[in-house]
């Protein structure tokens, strides 16, 4: 009963051997876990797997990395559906008086040089000259091996080639990398954010953080439970960072934007492991 077994009725799993790595442990285990239809099931009790082992069988680090898997799977699910907001859902000014904002000073000291490279400028028109010559050789070598034209070769590639071309599509690359981000933020960050600070999704211990001072005051009176407070930080972080909604970021911004994603996320990570 090895890798790709499935039996819905088995409900418990021994183990009479060590496993070295957490792959074949997790394909094992997964053997009880699949679910008995509701039809079929008597009692409760009856979907329930238990996993018995010999404690010198040293597997007690592969059953709680296990365990934190499933944990992270539960708040990937939890937080793939919701709505996360990027702002304050309404203004914290309600008199109408007009608010002094402080901007502090930033004194400048000796000459500074500034070079701007934009992608559509650079790396895109580079590359795509180079999948040109990539495919004049191509043709040529095709057009010679199945004596043919070169249009009729050109055909053949064509017929070969995704019209979806990333390089010839930079808008594909767009919308692509908006998924990506939010995507990072609900089913990578938070529940590793999640795990290293050793709370539950639905908690609200985070509250307290740092981070909710200031700036992010008002998330915490908004948003109730961990996981909704830590995606709702990095929108709102990155939407103060880019300086405009996600919805007008263009190529580059998503760019720095998964920079500065990584680096707040790398911090946090620190500071909650340092604090547990």
């Amino acid at each position: 009963m090895g890798e790709g077994y499935d039996h819905k009725y088995l409900s418990v799993a021994a183990i009479f051997r060590a496993f070295k790595s957490p792959l074949p442990y997790e394909q094992f285990i997964g053997r009880i876990l699949r679910a008995i239809p509701e039809n079929e099931v008597k009692k409760a009790e009856d979907n329930i797997g238990s996993v018995v082992a010999h404690e010198l069988l040293f597997l007690d680090e592969l059953w709680e990395y296990y365990k934190s898997q499933l944990q992270e799977s539960d708040f990937i699910d939890e937080l793939t559906d919701r709505e996360i907001p990027d702002s304050p859902p309404s203004p914290d000014n309600l008199t109408g008086d007009v608010i002094e904002v402080d901007f502090r000073q930033v004194n400048e000291i000796g000459e500074g040089d500034m070079n701007h490279s934009v992608y559509m400028e650079t790396d895109y028109i580079i590359q795509a000259q180079k999948e040109r010559q990539e495919r004049q050789i191509k043709i040529s070598e095709l057009s010679k091996l199945l004596d043919i034209t070169n249009d009729e070769a050109s055909d053949i590639l064509n017929r070969q080639s995704s019209s979806t071309n990333e390089l010839k599509r930079p808008d594909v690359i767009l919308k692509r990398r908006k998924k990506t981000t939010d995507t990072n933020i609900r089913q990578v960050i938070v529940p590793e954010l999640l795990l290293s600070a050793g709370v539950e999704i639905n908690g609200t211990e985070l509250s307290d953080l740092p981070i909710f001072k200031g700036k992010y005051y008002w998330i915490p009176s908004k948003i109730k439970d961990n996981g909704g407070m830590l995606a709702t930080y990095f929108n709102s972080f990155l939407k103060n960072s880019i300086g405009y909604k996600r919805e007008e970021w263009s190529n580059e911004d998503y760019e720095r934007a998964g920079e500065l994603l990584e680096q707040q996320a790398e911090y946090l990570k620190d500071f909650l492991e340092r604090t547990e």
